[in-house]
């Protein structure tokens, strides 16, 4: 659990407000140092992270010409001008100095085909692309002019659009008849007489019949003849199309090459492709998923054969590069309110030849917070077989031992779980299990053990782009609990449902809303039976920002215990102001009251604030200012928040 909420000021275990100013101002102070002297260096960066200045101007060659640039569009259209000019090199380029004369020519010369095809892509088929270079026309430079000592040249670029193209007659047809496939109706494969006749259009049309003749079972489906022709008179745009299925294919022997440590024979099954089923692309792709998912190959490459078998099968090849079998990491954290904290671990990916995976973990936290009375440590171990009942099917089982000692209790134990996970797709997931729980707590309440023996059940459903930056896609995890206390022959039911969606509001996703919300009961016995570390608490990070760990929920003699139900949401914008620097200004809010249902006494605590995102190539490196609205007992007047990936 990592935790970081630097600059509280809570005056907890003795820090008073005026330390805390003292160290936040210590550290604006040299916040401000080095943006005062940032301007004398020419940059700075820290593990090849550029933090600010810019690279030192590079040695322009002897011969390099610089241009100006006159882009011409008729008739005037601000947003086919937009998209000329960023088709461009001479556009995008212009800053990029040409080392010579002949450099310069040569991206004219490109920047003419590229921009006659983007007047293709825009649906017309008319236009015209003059360039000149020192007011002589591109087509009529027959030597490369070495500048004659010019430093500068003038480029002109000169464009009549034309008007737009539309479809007219369109014909899909296959090279002979067969009973069963795909339709030839233009519509299907996204053409309209009297749509806009873009190229793209027809490229796309062309892959789209393509595939759809392999998703039918044929895999060497290809296109014989693709005819386009432009009926200038009338601005039409006729399209003949014809494909050429192939032959009706099954899958045939499946071949496992690159294998060391693995079986290739259980490679072979975890790709789920079955030898003498039809062939299909997506049968495919589903067998790279499965087999990434293993997490044991450093390469995986998936080769159709070339031509069918003897039998009519059609030959795969599987071809692997192995990871290295055993990993090691280590993490630290710290923070203000809760200490220092680190975890060292240990795993082993492929322990007995099918990608069995364990995984060693220890972890303490609460360092300097109060002394050895108040650490907090977590020793476990998991243990991962794939495949158990066919491909898509896990055995996990894990231990863990755990001590946790946050304001509101006290709680140590052992925890145990062994289950089943199913993967339906590449978005949903299921699993099933047993699991127990032998621990020991004191909180307001006074001390109880707990022998709990519960069945979890989770489904999960997860459309994100990206889990460290999503800027599309939704979230969700359902959960359902039910619990048998073993020794005082109780039951209780836990349940939380967690969502999450993402919404881009430009093309480039720039700007992205986010949305979260969580809700949470526990049914069938008295919050005092529940342990501690299952009841429903608030506040934090991940929770309500600006709020101390854990602290916001139901109180008994000014402490908290937790309750029975939980509602949170949290809305985030998050701005990208530059490639790597974003802003985000959020909102959380969050209850928790003492029924297993939403009630009366729910007070909703409510944290606000701004963050900063450094964009980095394995994620954004996430820094939140928060401050609560209602601070209660313990929790800090502002928190600062740090960790990598987005808040959710």
């Amino acid at each position: 659990m990592v935790r970081f909420a630097g600059c509280a000021a809570s005056g907890k275990k003795g820090q008073t407000l005026r330390e805390t100013a003292t160290i936040c101002v210590r550290a604006l102070a040299v916040v401000l140092l080095v943006a005062t002297f940032a301007p004398q260096a020419a940059a700075l960066e820290i593990f090849g992270i550029r933090l600010f200045g810019e690279e030192e101007p590079k040695e322009l060659p002897p011969d390099a010409v610089s241009y100006t640039l006159r882009f011409d569009v008729t008739p005037l259209d601000s947003d086919l001008k937009d998209t000329l000019q960023a088709a461009s090199i001479l556009h995008t380029m212009k800053d990029e100095v040409p080392p010579d004369m002949a450099a310069l020519v040569s991206r004219a010369m490109s920047d003419r085909a590229r921009l006659v095809a983007a007047l293709y892509e825009n649906a017309r088929y008319g236009g015209t692309v003059a360039i000149s270079i020192n007011g002589q026309r591109l087509q009529d430079i027959r030597a490369i002019p070495n500048g004659g000592g010019r430093k500068t040249a003038r480029v002109a670029v000169k464009i009549d659009a034309g008007p737009v193209f539309r479809f007219g007659r369109i014909d899909i047809r296959t090279t002979r008849s067969y009973p069963e496939g795909p339709g030839n109706k233009p519509a299907d494969y996204g053409l309209k007489r009297g749509g806009e006749a873009r190229s793209t259009s027809v490229i796309a049309a062309g892959q789209r019949l393509v595939d759809a003749w392999r998703d039918a079972g044929h895999p060497f489906a290809k296109l014989a003849q693709e005819e386009v022709v432009a009926d200038h008179p009338n601005k039409r745009l006729d399209v003949t199309l014809v494909v050429d299925p192939g032959p009706l294919a099954v899958f045939g022997r499946v071949d496992v090459r690159g294998t060391e440590r693995m079986d290739p024979d259980f490679v072979r099954r975890q790709t789920g492709i079955v030898p003498g089923a039809r062939y299909s692309p997506a049968v495919l792709k589903r067998a790279r998923e499965r087999i990434s998912q293993l997490d044991v190959f450093e390469t995986i490459r998936i080769r159709e054969g070339d031509h069918l078998d003897a039998t009519g099968g059609l030959p795969v090849t599987v071809s692997v590069e192995e990871k290295k079998r055993r990993f090691v990491g280590a993490s630290a954290n710290w923070s203000s309110i809760d200490g220092g904290g680190a975890e060292v671990y240990w795993g082993h990916r492929n322990l007995f030849g099918e990608a069995e995976k364990l995984r060693l973990n220890a972890a303490v936290s609460q360092l300097g917070n109060g002394g050895m009375s108040n650490l907090e440590y977590e020793v476990g171990a998991q243990f991962t077989k794939p495949g158990i009942f066919d491909p898509d099917t896990d055995l996990t089982a894990s231990v863990k031992a755990v001590r946790e000692h946050p304001e509101a209790y006290k709680s140590t134990g052992i925890f145990t779980a062994v289950g089943l996970t199913h993967r339906f797709d590449k978005y949903l997931t299921a699993s099933l299990g047993v699991e127990g729980q032998v621990s020991k707590a004191e909180d307001a309440f006074g001390t109880h053990r707990y022998n709990l023996v519960g069945v979890p059940a989770n489904v999960a459903y997860d459309t994100r782009d990206n889990p460290l930056n999503a800027t599309k896609g939704m979230r969700a995890v359902f959960q359902l609990v039910p619990f048998l206390d073993v020794k005082d022959i109780h039951t209780f039911v836990l349940g939380r449902a967690d969502a999450s969606t993402y919404l881009a509001l430009d093309e480039k996703k720039r700007y992205i809303l986010a949305g979260r919300v969580a809700a949470g009961f526990i049914a069938g016995t008295s919050i005092e039976n529940v342990p501690p570390d299952r009841r429903f608490f608030a506040g934090g990070g991940g929770s309500i920002r600006g709020y101390a760990y854990r602290n916001v929920g139901p109180r008994l003699d000014g402490d908290v215990v937790g309750g029975r139900s939980l509602l949170e949401a949290s809305a985030e914008f998050r701005a990208r102001i530059t490639e790597s620097i974003g802003l985000v200004p959020f909102v959380d809010l969050g209850a928790v009251s003492e029924s297993p249902y939403p009630g009366s006494d729910m007070v909703f605590k409510i944290g606000v604030g701004l963050g900063l995102r450094y964009h980095t190539s394995f994620g954004p490196i996430r820094l939140d200012f928060a401050v609560p609205l209602s601070p209660d007992k313990d929790d800090p007047d502002f928190a600062l928040y740090v960790g990598l990936g987005q808040a959710f």
